[in-house]
């Protein structure tokens, strides 16, 4: 049976089909002001000249900021544009510090009735009831998970304060009351070092590119660097973007120093503010691995800031893409701040050093598999076994791969502000590739 899976993020629901409610009156923007925000949203948004006048875009039907950015989406080409956003300053300032109220979790159906715990977050409700990845879900408040809707599961994630879960892990089962608490979240779910004969290979699962990320990644480096690794597993398959200037810091702890103060990635502006575009450089830091391969894991939802990463590496060093096809958005924002609130239109088109972009395609793996969400972070996972065998392996060929179970073509259904949901729920649906 053949699955499409869908990552329904619940933090902010910024999904083009999706009408956003209308803001309390001391949170609303006076409608005077929609004049004003169509005309920089528009002139800055990448595809401006797909773009009506602003008579026949319809601002007089418009009730919420947000609809005139979803609105633009509508004019990219192809409706490629799934991910201009708009969000209120308070929650995109708490957002991008890490600071969530939730359970802290992501929950993603292995097969049919088979709900598994996908990941935790550091110190969340779930963290300190020590739920783990791979664990399974047999009972939600009491009822079987069969016999639960997924619409239902994700109601019950976002709008209950409390929830009961029956969890089956390590041969046993137990019951479990998590309650929403307010903690600060870090950008990176785990990292290790596996040992292999002679080598050492370092493991980092990067969920986004928060204000917090850099100097995790300086702490997890220094480590790796300590212990002298040999080779190097990223892990992005969760990971739909962020802040670049994160991406830059990671790709600074990997390069060697022939590879310092040339271009990092590129960036293309519409017509109007073509002169806008800008580069950045490799930087020389302490401690760089200066490693000559790096494999990463990724899907359908490794999107963005993650992509970045992965295309503007690739000039300085051999990227072994393991997972599927990410989700193609090579692309940057800029914040326009109006009042209470932050538009985020597309903005810039951003290429490697050699000018190289997906088209909005998303990048293959060069070796394809799914996600297997019954490990927790370990070598019995198919994903990081394949990248522990894959680095110095000069013909992917060569390679024992296991044939996919299922297929992870995933929808991602949200906007930009996905990298930093807290519950996400993957559900499969029968028939459809």
């Amino acid at each position: 049976m053949k699955f499409l899976s869908f990552i329904v993020i619940i933090i902010i629901l910024a999904s083009s089909c999706a009408k956003s409610p209308l803001p309390k009156d001391s949170d609303a923007i006076d409608k005077s002001l929609y004049d004003s925000i169509f005309d920089i949203s528009s002139k800055i948004y990448y595809w401006e000249h797909n773009l009506p006048t602003k008579k026949h875009f319809g601002l007089d039907k418009i009730q919420t900021p947000e609809e005139i950015i979803f609105k633009l989406r509508e004019y990219s080409p192809n409706k490629v544009d799934k991910w201009s956003f708009a969000v209120k300053k308070d929650t995109w300032e708490n957002l991008s510090a890490g600071i969530s109220k939730d359970f802290g979790m992501g929950l993603r159906y292995l097969d049919n009735n088979d709900l598994r715990i996908a990941y935790v977050f550091p110190n969340s409700p779930a963290d300190q009831s020590e739920l783990k990845r791979g664990m399974k879900i047999l009972e939600i408040n009491a009822i079987k998970v069969e016999n639960i809707d997924p619409n239902t599961i994700i109601k019950i994630l976002v709008e209950d304060d409390n929830v009961e879960l029956k969890i089956e892990g390590n041969n046993s089962s137990r019951t479990v009351i998590l309650k929403k608490t307010t903690y600060t979240r870090t950008s990176i779910l785990c990292s290790k070092i596996f040992k292999r004969e002679s080598s050492k290979v370092g493991y980092v699962n990067i969920y986004s590119f928060i204000e917090t990320t850099s100097a995790e990644i300086d702490s997890i480096f220094d480590f790796f660097k300590k212990a002298n690794i040999d080779k190097l597993i990223i892990d992005l398959r969760y990971n739909g973007g962020g802040l670049l200037p994160a991406t830059e810091d990671l790709a600074n702890r990997l390069v060697c120093e022939n590879s310092v103060n040339k271009v990092f990635y590129q960036t293309e502006y519409n017509d109007r503010y073509k002169y806008f575009g800008f580069k950045t450089f490799l930087r020389k830091v302490p401690g760089s691995l200066c490693l000559p391969e790096v494999s990463v894991i990724v899907s359908n939802n490794t999107a963005s800031a993650s992509e970045v990463f992965i295309n503007s590496i690739k000039p300085y060093m051999k990227v072994n893409l393991i997972g599927t096809k990410t989700a193609g958005k090579l692309l940057g924002m800029h914040a326009l701040d109006f009042k209470n609130y932050l538009m985020f239109p597309i903005a810039f088109k951003i290429y490697n050093a050699i000018g190289e972009h997906d088209n909005f395609q998303g990048t293959a793996p060069d070796i394809e598999v799914s996600d297997d969400v019954d490990s927790d972070w370990n070598e019995g996972e198919e994903n990081i076994k394949i990248g522990l065998n894959i680095n110095g392996v000069k013909s992917f060929t060569k390679l024992d791969a296991r044939p996919n179970r299922r297929r992870n073509n995933g929808l991602l259904i949200a906007g930009e502000t996905s990298i930093f949901g807290a519950i996400s729920l993957e559900m499969p649906q029968a028939g459809m590739q």
